[in-house]
């Protein structure tokens, strides 16, 4: 359920995504032909502009010439489907990390584990009265005879702190 929650939760994001997409294709592709339209065999812009025009319509037969080449290469799709992955990634990630609340917190020590891997824990001191993370972290490996005390506390969502002078 909570990975429903938080896709809707960022939907506005693919919206704008979506929108930016068909703006610039049409931009790309009406706009031109909306604005240097004959009427009567005469060009309504003046020559400056469609020689502008011409220039931007090589440029893109150019962009057209690489893609097709990647396409040709079988590049395309990869590198398309890497960056959908990236993309999408990104913003599930953000999503989780400004929505999370529940944290485990150090019982002897103002440290909050952001991530624990098996036997590495993700350490990163915390004021709690602020909810701010400090920029530096600390990976502690945890033998067999070695235990550190946790709990699961409600601290979040955590913001990262400013910039620190060292």
């Amino acid at each position: 359920m909570t990975a429903v929650y938080l896709f809707f939760d960022e939907w506005i994001y693919l919206v704008v995504a979506f929108v930016a997409l068909i703006a610039w294709a049409f931009y790309l592709n009406a706009w031109p032909k909306l604005r240097y339209r004959q009427k009567n065999g005469k060009h309504l812009a003046a020559p400056k502009r469609l020689e502008a025009h011409f220039r931007a319509q090589e440029r893109k037969r150019r962009i057209h010439f690489i893609l097709n080449r990647l396409i040709e290469a079988g590049l395309f799709l990869p590198a398309a489907v890497a960056c959908v992955v990236l993309v999408t990634a990104y913003i599930v990630g953000s999503a989780r990390a400004n929505h999370q609340e529940s944290f485990l917190v150090s019982t002897r020590s103002g440290f909050v584990a952001l991530r624990v891997y098996g036997d590495t824990i993700l350490l990163a001191p915390f004021d709690r009265s602020s909810g701010e993370v400090k920029r530096t972290l600390y990976v502690r490996k945890l033998g067999a005879d070695e235990a550190i005390g946790l709990r699961e506390e409600k601290v979040g969502p955590l913001q990262l702190a400013a910039e620190e002078d060292d």
